[in-house]
């Protein structure tokens, strides 16, 4: 047997008083305040929907829970796959720069360079390391021109050859020329003269220009050595006049060197050749 909730009980006595109350003032009694107490037992009584809301969301909560599906158990990553790397190829270049110039300069050891005159028949092929790609050619030119005999070879003093050889070299490499103490200008003269004693395809503007560029204290000056064999008389007769005519210094003193060289000296009478003496 269920028991009635008590506040339904107070309410339904309520509605009784209230009733009586009315017939009493029908009746012609004194009336009580009914309204307000009705008021301030409605606010007393508690809304059914704010204690069941709790409720109900814990119930769908489990209900959620239950309904979700079993979890697999935990299992350790698996690791990772190891990737064999193949060796890497090694080239030449891989070398450190230090040991690569050591293996250019073993190579180059017994190497001559040699600089023909342009009317020359004889060809040498350049050496194969200048054939071999451009990055050995920029990496052995250098040692070349610094470590490697070269030899040049002028005749009846035309000097187109050795100019045009000079001229492939870049300028901020000529200096590689100064480091160089293998260089050698083979001076020859032809047998045969023109009517007025100078030599057969002898070029006077290559000499200027020889000398020019030897006297020019701005340019790179290698240390070159003259050897050659004596010319003939009018050859000889006719470069010492030249020298001797010679008015700047540098281009005097270089002459000078050059026919010295070649059996024919000349004494300078400049104020610092005076001086020395």
């Amino acid at each position: 047997m269920t028991v009635p909730d008590p506040r339904w009980t107070d309410a339904h006595s309520l509605s009784g008083s209230q009733t009586t109350n009315t017939s009493n003032s029908s009746s012609g009694g004194t009336t009580s305040p009914v309204p307000a107490v009705l008021k301030a037992n409605r606010n007393v009584m508690p809304k059914p929907a704010q204690q069941s809301a709790p409720v109900a969301i814990a119930r769908s909560a489990i209900g959620q829970m239950q309904m979700m599906p079993a979890l697999r158990p935990l299992k350790p990553a698996p690791p990772k796959p190891v990737i064999i790397e193949e060796p890497k190829k090694t080239n030449f270049f891989d070398l450190p720069a230090e040991l690569r110039i050591e293996i250019y300069k073993l190579v180059l050891d017994s190497v001559v360079i040699h600089v023909l005159p342009p009317q020359s028949h004889e060809r040498h092929c350049p050496h194969a390391l200048n054939l071999t790609s451009r990055q050995v050619r920029n990496e052995v030119i250098p040692i070349i021109h610094a470590t490697c005999e070269i030899r040049a070879v002028v005749t009846d003093f035309n000097f187109v050859g050795l100019l045009a050889w000079l001229d492939r070299i870049p300028s901020q490499d000529q200096r590689f020329l100064e480091k160089n103490d293998r260089l050698s200008i083979r001076l020859c003269t032809s047998n045969n003269t023109n009517s007025n004693g100078s030599p057969p395809g002898g070029d006077a503007g290559s000499l200027r220009r020889w000398l020019t560029m030897r006297a020019d204290p701005y340019r790179a000056q290698p240390r070159w050595r003259y050897t050659g064999p004596s010319p003939n008389r009018k050859i000889a007769n006719d470069m010492k006049r030249k020298a001797k005519r010679m008015s700047e210094i540098g281009k005097k003193h270089e002459m000078i060197a050059m026919l010295s060289a070649v059996g024919m000296v000349i004494r300078c009478d400049c104020v610092e050749c005076r001086g020395s003496s």
